[in-house]
């Protein structure tokens, strides 16, 4: 605690907890949670815990994620680069650092997006993030570029009407797994 890694007033993530520094005390420290409840941590606790100042960040950096369907055309998706770096840049207190098509992933194509917020404070970086969401959701509308929800296809096999295999729809096994239930051949 000689070294000071946090002083009355400042902002606090220890583990799970946080909030604002209220008592720094000789044995405990005393810390207002984001609900209104006071968090009493034994200074010992602090001590071998991990940290986070966030008072003392000078810029906050923020990486999301946009998901689009696969249906978004190769056109769009060439497009979608620039229009996040515009959204970006148009907010006074950001510094976009990049964004990248980064996957195929299970139900959308996925671009990881890196800006920072010039400012520590905590409202600064939402209203900026929630301004360039704002502008991507209105581009993307007026560009015909659908957000990705997970999907899943279950097809369904109508059993009672006697269809299968001979009718060319699916019977609900594989021919891997055929293949695996099939008597080992004996020599």
């Amino acid at each position: 605690m000689l070294d000071k890694p946090f002083a009355v007033g400042d902002f606090i993530v220890v583990g799970d907890a946080m909030g604002s520094v209220e008592m720094i005390g000789l044995k405990t420290t005393r810390v207002r949670g984001l609900g209104g409840e006071q968090i009493i941590f034994s200074n010992a606790d602090l001590l071998k815990s991990r940290i986070h100042n966030q008072q003392r960040m000078q810029t906050r950096r923020v990486a999301f994620f946009l998901r689009v369907t696969y249906a978004t055309s190769e056109e769009q998706l060439r497009a979608i680069p620039a229009m996040v770096r515009e959204a970006v840049e148009a907010e006074p207190a950001a510094m976009f650092e990049r964004v990248h098509f980064c996957a195929y992933a299970e139900s959308s194509l996925d671009f990881e997006t890196v800006y920072h917020v010039n400012s520590a404070d905590y409202l600064i970086h939402m209203e900026t993030q929630q301004a360039i969401f704002l502008t991507l959701f209105a581009r993307f509308t007026r560009a015909n570029i659908e957000f990705a929800q997970p999907t899943r296809m279950v097809r369904l096999v109508d059993t009672a009407a006697g269809a299968g295999e001979a009718d060319g729809e699916w019977d609900g096994e594989s021919e891997n797994l055929r293949r695996l239930k099939r008597p080992a051949r004996t020599s």
